[in-house]
């Protein structure tokens, strides 16, 4: 059936304007999906924060203030980076795009940072710290003083390095033999004052050291053979013979008169001195004199008195 012209004119342009709405309608519905909120992977996106950390020290001391900036995180797409959290793995945070942080104890430590961006989307990233103390060296001997030969048992057990396993322990005598452990023993056959020592280090290679004293005494032996004498005017000379190795402190003492009991001391000797002068003394005076000795281990002695009249 034919139609008038008029109506096929009016069909044609309904169709144009049909089409030019569907195509409108597109446009708008992809410029919605543009301007809408993209959060990470969602149609496809892949738009998500990259978080970064620069630290510039990884390896400090305790107690060193360190620094860490996030400024150089971005993001990927659409994403935009919004707020920087920082978690520092010894229990305390902080936020923003630097911070510092000082580490109190030592030990492996692993630095977090958390960027999230507009849509909530996040980004971590993460950086070992190794924080290191000196570690202690503590010893303990018993006995540390006594006759020889004597056996004396060391501990090193108590020693602390902090947040860093101990690796070794090494033991020195201090007459020229050693050992290694936590614990040691050794006997000292030979009267003397030793030092002993214990080093240690730990897994990182840092060590320290401790010292203990040992004194390993003989019997009391006052010198003997003690004289005085007066060889010339207003001079007295003192000579003996010493029977100790183990002497500390060795003091000349001087009374004035024939009978004198109060000895003060006049002066300090070398402990191994067998002979003292003394001058400008009183011509016709009487003197007793005597010598103090004093082991290592503070125990006290006295030679016998001699007496002599200056000239």
């Amino acid at each position: 059936m034919n139609r008038p012209p008029g109506a096929v004119a009016a069909s044609r342009n309904s169709s144009r304007i049909g089409l030019v709405a569907a195509f409108v309608a597109l446009v708008l519905m992809a410029l919605a999906l543009l301007a809408a909120p993209k959060p990470a992977n969602a149609f496809g996106s892949m738009s998500f924060p990259v978080a970064v950390i620069d630290a510039p020290v990884t390896y400090a001391r305790v107690n060193t203030e360190l620094s860490f900036d996030g400024s150089g995180s971005y993001g990927i797409e659409f994403s935009v980076p919004q707020q920087w959290d920082w978690n520092f793995g010894d229990g305390t945070t902080a936020s923003g795009t630097t911070t510092s942080h000082t580490f109190t104890r030592a030990g492996l430590f692993i630095v977090t940072l958390t960027v999230t961006d507009q849509y909530g989307v996040t980004g971590t990233a993460t950086r070992q710290v190794i924080i290191w103390d000196y570690p202690v060296a503590i010893m303990s001997a018993t006995p540390t003083t006594g006759r020889g030969p004597l056996t004396v048992a060391f501990d090193g057990s108590a020693s602390t390095s902090e947040g860093w396993a101990l690796q070794s322990y090494a033991w020195d005598f201090g007459d020229g033999t050693t050992a290694t452990g936590p614990t040691a023993s050794h006997t000292y056959a030979t009267p003397g004052r030793y030092i002993a020592g214990l080093s240690i280090k730990n897994v990182l290679g840092w060590g320290s050291s401790a010292y203990q004293t040992i004194n390993v005494t003989e019997p009391m032996a006052p010198p003997t053979n003690f004289t005085a004498t007066s060889p010339s005017r207003s001079t007295v000379t003192l000579k003996w013979t010493n029977r100790m190795t183990t002497i500390h402190q060795m003091e000349i003492q001087r009374c004035a008169g024939s009978r004198c009991t109060t000895f003060p001391t006049v002066n300090y000797v070398d402990p191994a001195a067998t002979t003292y002068t003394e001058g400008g003394l009183k011509s016709g005076t009487t003197f007793r004199y005597r010598l103090k000795v004093t082991d290592i281990a503070g125990v006290v002695g006295y030679s016998s008195i001699a007496s002599v009249k200056v000239r």
